[in-house]
């Protein structure tokens, strides 16, 4: 009875393992959205930046020096 006992609770261990490391890769993909949302914030904000400094350099190029 005892290594049955033994085996059971081999089982709930590896189980209980399993169910930690699910949750850990669960929380790496939700880092992983989380980042890649930020990152294409940022692509907007450098594309819009793009455009005002062209739209900036075209006024800047109507002065003469």
């Amino acid at each position: 009875m005892a290594s049955i006992q033994d085996i059971l609770k081999t089982i709930d261990q590896v189980a209980e393992a399993s169910t930690d490391g699910a949750e850990g890769t669960t929380e790496i993909a939700e880092k992983v959205v989380e980042i890649n949302e930020k990152t294409n914030k940022i692509i907007l904000n450098i594309n819009e930046s793009k455009e005002i400094t062209s739209r900036l350099i075209k006024k800047i190029s109507t002065f003469k020096f």
